[in-house]
């Protein structure tokens, strides 16, 4: 990502790469926390949020990966890389430690396959090796010191070593006991002199023991002497702990050359462990900022919803103050914002948040915004905030803003963020605000996306004129004479000169005085500005009023549903238990009529019997037919008067019977007798089945048969 100027601490990224490097436990985290960029690869930018996304998760869920972090063996390996170079015990320590938690890491990741993805991507292409533990374990032990058993040389020198020692230690203790008692020692402790052990006597008496003396006290009172029975075994000691240290030399060296051809594992391992600092200390910084991983877009876009500045957050949160977060979106149609309201309002604010945050998106930092909002990718970050002026070239503050200017239209294309403060400020009111006005033109022609502040009238009204320029102005409450600290989107915002000069107490005929001296359209304006900031304070309020409303309609009609479904299922109930009740009936109907259709086959007069049928059918037959007699025929017919073409139907005022042969809107066509006549909808019945009763043998329909006849 370029960034212009180079050097913008006013954006205050230095600090955050500060509070990364405080959680960082190794040198080489720390290292990469200062040096901690922006950059604008999809791909990386992505990979660095999942990684620090996936260890925040791991720390609120209470797994620990239990490895030492701020282990750094570089100055080790790049010694181990030398040939004939000889590691310390202290080194293969550290080495066998960086071996340890790397086992330690993949094991971990084995026993939580896909829980955290990306952070097992960072040892994916790397392995454990045994034999690096299994050979530093053979040489040192767990207290860092070489194992006796290292080498059957080592064995024996050390087995020397003991006996002679301990054979020194019963010569040099009957030494003391004669010494003491012949009056000679001023002290029975005994010390050592160049590696040898020595007895403390009175300097008067050195003369009078056999021995070696090896030094006088600063007093001149002091003598201390090797004495004579000691010396040769003192000398064999001596000689054996130079075998020792050889031998232990020889075996560093002979570990050190077992361990080289592992040296780029090492470095990658190495590697690791620094990332996995590094991506904790950014985890937990999230933490501390209720930070997330917005939606990533891959176009230049800003929609931040309820995002905080995390310094300022921070700030506050130490002194138990809320931060108020604020809300803006920028794209391709609505490019540039114009931020204006008064001094100390949070315009500034707004704008470093708006710079920080991306910053910290495209270095991989988690940001503190609400799970909905989304953040697009730039190559350029161009930013003028604070006084510019420059004594190295001698440029005024307005000049140096001019040639910022200059950079800006010359090089931002639509993959820019800009962000200036107080545009058009420095000059004079009139030409600075042309030549601010002519500026704003030009970024938005060139596709640009940026925030600007500003005081000037002219650049307020530019929204109305210009394609992709929108007004926000931060709220004040012109009753106490205090910011709001909201961003509020649309409309742009009145610097309540006159009214905080009216609240401070400026003497009445000056604040007049000032008002006349303002153009007359500049003051309504203002005063335009100031009435509909009110207005959206007490719309604020209703529409707070309002949601309450809701949310209690909302209550009740939660409560209302529930008793709704309590009575439509006791309805169900009941419905059901009368179907049960019908079916029963119907059933015991289907057993009569069987009975009265195998009378209606034998009997020779049906007369009797289509009465008894029509009888048992009205009383059984569904609530949506009908069972009427005509002539010897009885018709059963649909009421719910559901029409299709070709069905038998009854026409209610003619009494006469058809066929449908086409249906409209409001009418249907029926064809009595070969005529075709158009009736009222309601005014035709469906017939579902006749039962005909005639001289001819014949029989009842049976139950689903549909045997129509005609008139």
């Amino acid at each position: 990502m370029r960034i212009y100027p180079k050097d913008i601490s006013v954006l205050e990224f230095d600090k955050i790469r500060t509070l990364i490097s405080n959680y960082c436990h190794g040198s080489i985290a720390r290292e990469n926390a200062t040096h901690l960029k922006p950059v604008s690869e999809e791909g990386e930018i992505t990979r660095m949020l999942d990684e620090t996304a996936d260890f925040k998760n791991m720390l609120n869920g209470g797994t620990v990966l239990h490895i030492q972090y701020g282990i750094n063996v570089l100055r080790e390996l790049n010694l181990l890389r030398i040939q004939g170079s000889v590691l310390t015990t202290e080194a293969f320590h550290q080495l066998r430690i960086l071996a340890e938690h790397i086992e330690t890491s993949i094991r971990f990741f084995k026993a939580n396959p896909a829980v955290y993805p990306s952070l097992e991507q960072r040892i994916q292409h790397t392995h454990s090796e045994p034999a690096i533990i299994r050979a530093i374990e053979l040489v040192l032990d767990t207290d860092k010191s070489i194992r006796s058993n290292a080498s059957e040389e080592l064995y024996h020198i050390r087995t020397q070593l003991l006996s002679r020692r301990n054979e020194l230690q019963r010569v040099f203790s009957k030494a003391i006991q004669r010494l003491s008692k012949a009056g000679m020692l001023i002290d029975i402790e005994q010390s050592v002199r160049n590696g040898r052990k020595v007895v403390a006597i009175f300097a008067e008496h050195k003369r009078q023991i056999k021995g070696i003396v090896h030094g006088i006290s600063d007093t001149g009172k002091s003598a201390y002497i090797e004495p004579e029975e000691t010396v040769e075994l003192n000398n064999i000691i001596v000689e054996l702990e130079q075998q020792e240290r050889q031998e232990i030399h020889r075996i560093l060296r002979a570990l050190t050359d077992t361990l080289r051809p592992y040296h780029a594992l090492f470095i990658q391992y190495q590697d690791i462990i620094a990332a996995f600092d590094f991506i904790y200390a950014k985890a937990k910084l999230a933490i501390d900022l209720n930070a997330i991983k917005p939606r990533i877009h891959k176009y230049a876009t800003i929609c931040l919803k309820q995002a905080i500045h995390p310094l300022l957050y921070l700030h506050n949160k130490k002194q138990n103050k809320t931060t108020i977060p604020l809300s803006l979106e920028l794209d391709h149609q609505k490019r540039i914002l114009v931020i204006s309201g008064p001094n100390a309002g949070g315009k500034t604010i707004c704008l470093k948040l708006t710079g920080l945050l991306q910053m910290m998106l495209q270095s991989g930092l988690l940001v503190p915004v609400a799970p909905e909002s989304e953040m697009g990718l730039f190559n350029t970050l161009m930013v003028s905030i604070g006084d510019t002026q420059s004594i190295e070239y001698e440029l005024s503050t307005y000049s140096a803003h001019l040639k910022m200017m200059k950079h800006f239209v010359l090089h931002a294309d639509k993959h820019t963020l800009f962000l200036i403060d107080e545009f058009g400020t420095g000059s004079d009111p009139t030409l600075g605000g042309a030549f601010a006005e002519a500026i704003l033109e030009e970024l938005s022609q060139l596709k640009s996306i940026g925030v600007v502040t500003t005081h000037y009238l002219n650049i307020k009204t530019l929204a109305d004129r210009v394609d992709g320029i929108i007004n926000g102005s931060m709220e004040f409450d012109e009753v106490h004479l205090k910011p709001l600290y909201k961003l509020n989107i649309g409309k742009p915002g009145s610097s309540y000169t006159f009214a905080i000069a009216d609240r401070i107490g400026i003497p009445k005929a000056v604040v007049d005085r000032a008002r006349t001296l303002v153009q007359s359209d500049q003051y309504r304006l203002e005063k335009l500005l100031r009435d509909l900031q009110r207005e959206k304070q007490q719309l604020s309020q209703q529409l707070k009023q309002v949601k309450e409303t809701e949310h209690e309609l909302l209550k009740q009609k939660k409560q209302l549903s529930a008793q709704k479904d309590q009575q439509e299922h006791h309805i169900e109930q009941e419905v059901h238990k009368r179907t049960r009740n019908q079916l029963q009936q119907i059933k015991e109907a289907e057993k009569r009529l069987t009975q009265l259709i195998s009378e209606w086959n034998k009997s020779k007069d049906k007369s009797k019997l289509s009465q008894k049928i029509a009888e048992l059918t009205m009383k059984h037959q569904p609530e949506r037919k009908r069972v009427t007699k005509k002539g010897n025929a009885v018709i059963i017919q649909h009421t719910d008067n559901e029409l299709q073409i070709g069905d038998e139907v009854s026409v209610k005022t003619l009494n006469r019977t058809g066929r449908v042969v086409a249906i409209q809107k409001k009418k249907v066509i029926v064809e009595i007798n070969g005529l075709p006549i158009a009736y009222d909808r309601m005014n035709v019945v469906k017939i579902e089945r006749r039962i005909v009763d005639d001289e001819s043998p014949t029989r009842l329909p049976s139950r689903g048969e549909d045997d129509r006849v005609n008139n």
